[in-house]
Formats: structure tokens, C-alpha cells, sequence
């Protein structure tokens, strides 16, 4: 069973999502470069430092799988005005992901694919 939640964005993935225009604060975890480790996953917290990298370029925001099924059907919702289907069930060219990280690639394609209906505005982030 894929665990949603335990499975994060990776750079790459991070940096085509900050180009659809995803905004940072609506992340689950921050992705620190520190010397020691390239891109450790850090929790997002008031911690004005991890901030700071942010800011710097130092880190990166990271997406788990639910919070990016989360946000897709946000943001269909706002588009389409109705709880819309799960794009799983929308796209017969889809095979079922064996990894998170095949889903997350999955619906990272998708949304760039179709970043034109996509409206981040009224997405509530995390604080």
C-alpha cells in the first residue's frame, strides 16, 4: 500500500511545482541544503531561520502526495464549480503508480499539463 502522506516531493519535482506558480507556504515540509546533506527534509514552523533559507535559496518547499491531491481537487473544484473526480479515474492512459514517487510524478505531468485552469489564489496555505 502507497503511504500519501510519507511520500515527499524530491528538488525536481519541488522546482516544477514553484513554476506552475504553487505558492511556498501551502508546502508540508521544507527541503534544506545544508553542507552535510543535500535537501534533508525540515517541517515548516515558525522558525524564522528555515525562513530565511527560503528566502536565500537554500531550501526548497516539498509537497506530499495527499497534500497534492488536496490541492488538485481545490482547484478543480473552484474551475469546474462541483466536487470533481479524482483524475485517477479520468485518465484511462494512467496505470496504477506502484511508488508514491510514480504518483507524484504523475500528478505533477498533469498539472502541467493543464496549469491553465489552475488558480492558487484561493488555496489555503499552511501558516
Amino acid at each position: 500500500m502507497i503511504k500519501f502522506q510519507q511520500t515527499f516531493t524530491n528538488a525536481e519535482q519541488s522546482k516544477r511545482l514553484l513554476e506552475l506558480g504553487l505558492p511556498i507556504d501551502s508546502a508540508d515540509i521544507l527541503l534544506l541544503n545544508t553542507p552535510d546533506s543535500p535537501y534533508d527534509p525540515y517541517i515548516i514552523g515558525g522558525d524564522m531561520t528555515l525562513r530565511k533559507y527560503l528566502r536565500e535559496g537554500r531550501a526548497l518547499p516539498s509537497w506530499s502526495v495527499g497534500r497534492l491531491i488536496d490541492i488538485d481537487l481545490f482547484c478543480r473544484e473552484q474551475i469546474e464549480g462541483m466536487m470533481p473526480r479524482l483524475i485517477f479515474a479520468r485518465e484511462p492512459t494512467w496505470g496504477t503508480p506502484t511508488s508514491g514517487r510514480e504518483m507524484l510524478d504523475n500528478l505533477i505531468t498533469y498539472m502541467e499539463n493543464n496549469k491553465v485552469g489552475y488558480d492558487f489564489s484561493k488555496l489555503e496555505t499552511k501558516q
